[in-house]
C-alpha cells in the first residue's frame, strides 16, 4: 500500500471559508412544540429560575433521560 501525504494544510479561516462555502441558513420560524421533533433551536433558551433555588447543590445541574 502507498503511503499518502497530505502536504496542503489550510489556515483555519481558509477551513472555515470552504465549510461555510456548503451551509444554508434558515430563517428562524416559529412553530408549536409538537411540531419541533428533528429541528434545531434558532436563539438559546434561559431559565427563569434556578433549580435548585439555593447555592448548596452538589452538581450545577440534572441531567434526563427518557
Amino acid at each position: 500500500m502507498k503511503r499518502v501525504i497530505f502536504h496542503d494544510l489550510l489556515t483555519p479561516e481558509e477551513a472555515m471559508n470552504r465549510i461555510m462555502a456548503h451551509i444554508k441558513v434558515l430563517d428562524a420560524e416559529m412553530i408549536n412544540i409538537e411540531d419541533s421533533y428533528m429541528r434545531v433551536l434558532a436563539t438559546d433558551i434561559y431559565a427563569e429560575i434556578d433549580v435548585p433555588p439555593f447555592d448548596r447543590a452538589t452538581m450545577d445541574g440534572y441531567a434526563v433521560r427518557a
